[in-house]
């Protein structure tokens, strides 16, 4: 079977963060962001400068392995575009942010996919942006749980510091609950 056209998609999510920590997090590319997305693959970041940024993530499938290169170009203080490669799909995609208020930042995503040789048909637009919209839902979620513990280390950091052999007041401790595993 052919591969079908090129498709366009669109995602929006709003995070609970300021602009310019949502930027530099979404451009933070790891080897934990597949497990973020909810996907199996392993990722490898190639190369990071101040202009640019690539990545591979290689994941074993049904069908075989699916490979991909991913050179994303950053755009301060609010854009960013990539281009992304593999042997299934290719990807032109183009992201930005919008200020909502000093603590929400709107995401936008416009992408172009395009099956290569190996590629299947492209899903629905319904269905490929419902997945798209799940993933960065969860990416929103990890993104403002970073703000959170980035706001609680700036706290503790500007608190003065108690006196040797003093103990806690029974407030700071109030509430916590212990890490989980």
């Amino acid at each position: 079977m052919a591969p079908s056209a090129e498709g366009v998609y669109e995602v929006r999510a709003v995070f609970g963060a300021p602009l310019d920590f949502a930027f530099r997090w979404c451009l933070d590319y790891s080897s934990r962001d597949p497990a973020l997305e909810g996907s199996s693959s392993t990722r490898r970041v190639l190369e990071r400068k101040k202009g640019r940024i690539v990545y591979e993530d290689l994941e074993r499938t049904k069908a075989g392995w699916s490979w991909s290169r991913s050179t994303v170009r950053p755009q301060p203080p609010a854009r960013w575009h990539a281009d992304i490669l593999g042997n299934y799909r290719s990807w032109d995609l183009d992201y930005w942010l919008v200020p909502l208020g000093p603590e929400r930042t709107e995401f936008h995503l416009r992408g172009r996919r395009r099956p290569m040789v190996l590629g299947l048909v492209n899903p629905s637009k319904a269905e490929l942006e419902r997945e798209l919209t799940g993933m960065w839902k969860r990416y929103a979620r990890a993104l403002e749980a970073d703000y959170r513990r980035s706001l609680s280390r700036r706290t503790r950091s500007r608190r003065p510091a108690r006196q040797s052999g003093s103990a806690a007041p029974a407030t700071a401790l109030a509430g916590r609950r212990p890490r989980s595993s």
